[in-house]
């Protein structure tokens, strides 16, 4: 196996990871203020990453409460939240640091079982394209 060296922003994303993680401790404990609260039985949070043809990517999945339908199509609306906190700042921005590597974002989701954030980054980005991201 040979060891590859590629141009990140290892800042932001490490912003946009402990973005994925921190919504899926937070879902599960019941901190959504859209669902009943009632904290996730046996909490798993999963995370794995993988070099695809997309790019590499890093998956964090939990077993919470799953997204509605209707909150999945706004997730990455900014200012959209269904959080008795914050903003709604927190995944937009997570998607943009993603774009900026040459890469994107998805969530899947069903409602009762969870949800999975992945975010892929290009490998085959030149270093000029990779830019500072303010996060909220």
């Amino acid at each position: 196996m040979h060891d590859t060296e590629y141009a990140f922003d290892s800042e932001n994303l490490a912003r946009a990871v402990i973005n994925f993680l921190a919504n899926a401790s937070e879902a599960m404990v019941g901190k959504d203020k859209s669902k009943p609260v009632v904290p996730t039985e046996n909490p798993t949070i999963r995370v794995s990453t993988a070099k695809t043809e997309r790019g590499i990517e890093i998956s964090v999945s939990d077993n919470g409460p799953g997204i509605s339908p209707e909150n999945l199509g706004k997730i990455l609306e900014p200012l959209f939240t269904t959080k008795s906190f914050g903003v709604g700042l927190g995944l937009p921005a997570v998607e943009k640091i993603f774009e900026q590597h040459g890469g994107g974002m998805e969530i899947s989701s069903e409602e009762g079982k969870g949800a999975t954030f992945t975010g892929w980054i290009a490998i085959n980005q030149p270093d000029d394209q990779i830019t500072e991201t303010e996060v909220a």
